[in-house]
Order: structure tokens, then C-alpha cells, then sequence
């Protein structure tokens, strides 16, 4: 019977480090991590407060969102291997995106949970197979230094996302930080399908 499942591809045919196919994916981390990073240690304690709840309810829902965030990885693994990790990140991002544009300016607390879960979920995607997709498309005597790049485009991403969230809470309001995440997300997303193997495919016919 023959073997079905996705298979990574032999080293000779694997991409450079700095080709479009590894870059593209350096620039998903970093729209991933200037995002959901950046709102998560910037932003979204404040706003939770600023929705009136105390400092345990901010906790417990915080708490919420990393039990959310504990559990999701493994049957995301599981697709990925299934499927491949590429296919997951467009969506993950889309799905983080429509996160930051649900955040709701009151007390909803049905929208806050929904929120979160949507985070949760996007950040166990977008966190973690983007550095796999890395280490499948390029030489193996390159993955270690690919996936160094990856981490270093997410702590770059991290960086300007938390800069630059806050800063944007402080001039024009929390929804104006959620905003610009959803943005950068809605940008990376189209431009990580626009760089896709098929897309250019497509084009060149």
C-alpha cells in the first residue's frame, strides 16, 4: 500500500537560507510575534482592567487563555504533520486578526472569552510551525542557523510589537493598538499567500 502522508522534501531539493520560500516564513514570526506578543505583554492586561475587572479576574482569564494555550499544541501538531505546517499559518493569522478585531471596549465578557480562545489557539499555530516549516524547507546543514533567523525575525517582531502597541494604546486608545495588530496580521497574511509556491505558479502561467 502506498504511503499517503506528507513527506518532507530531500535535502537536494530543499531552499537556501535567505531564499523567498525560508524568508517568507521569517516574516510570519515576526508579524506573529510583533501581534499576539506584543498585545499580550502590552496591552491586553490593560484592557482587561480597563473593562473594570480586578486584578484576579484579570488573572483568571489570563490563566484561561494559557490553560487554552496548554492544551491546543498537540492536536495542532497532529494536523501539521498531517498536513504540513505552511498550510496552518495563513489561516492562524486570520484567526489572530479576527481575535484583536472581536476584543470588545466593554464589559462582554461572552466576546473577552472568545477573544482569548482565538489567541490562544493563534499563538499555538503561529509560536511554533513556522520555525518547523523553517526546519523543513532548508538544507540540514543549514537548520540550525534558519531556525537562529526565525527566532531572531520573532524577537524583532516582539520588540517593535510591544513598542509600538503601547504606543498606540497611549495616543489614540486600547481599540486603536487592536487595530494595527489585526492590521499587520491582515498584511502578513496576504503577502505569506502572494509568496505562496502556488501563487508564483500561478502567476508565471
Amino acid at each position: 500500500v502506498a504511503d499517503t502522508r506528507r513527506q518532507t522534501p530531500p535535502a537536494a531539493a530543499r531552499a537556501p537560507v535567505l531564499s523567498l520560500a525560508v524568508v517568507r516564513l521569517f516574516g510570519a514570526a515576526a508579524a506573529a510575534y510583533f501581534a499576539l506578543a506584543g498585545l499580550a505583554t502590552t496591552v491586553v492586561p490593560l484592557a482587561l482592567s480597563r473593562l473594570g475587572l480586578d486584578a484576579a479576574r484579570v488573572g483568571a482569564l489570563l490563566s484561561f487563555q494559557a490553560v487554552l494555550g496548554a492544551l491546543v499544541p498537540l492536536p495542532v501538531a497532529k494536523l501539521a504533520d498531517a498536513l504540513g505546517p505552511e498550510p496552518l499559518v495563513a489561516p492562524a493569522m486570520l484567526l489572530a486578526a479576527l481575535a484583536c478585531l472581536l476584543f470588545p471596549d466593554d464589559l462582554a465578557l461572552l466576546r473577552v472569552l472568545a477573544a482569548m480562545a482565538l489567541f490562544a489557539l493563534a499563538s499555538a499555530v503561529l509560536f511554533s510551525l513556522p520555525l518547523t516549516a523553517v526546519a523543513n524547507a532548508v538544507h540540514p546543514a543549514a537548520t540550525s542557523r534558519a531556525i537562529a533567523l526565525a527566532k531572531f525575525a520573532g524577537d524583532l517582531g516582539l520588540l517593535l510589537g510591544s513598542a509600538a502597541l503601547g504606543a498606540a494604546a497611549n495616543a489614540s486608545g486600547f481599540d486603536a493598538a487592536f487595530r494595527l495588530a489585526a492590521l499587520v496580521l491582515l498584511a502578513a497574511a496576504a503577502a505569506f499567500l502572494a509568496s505562496s509556491p502556488l501563487a508564483r505558479r500561478a502567476k508565471r502561467h
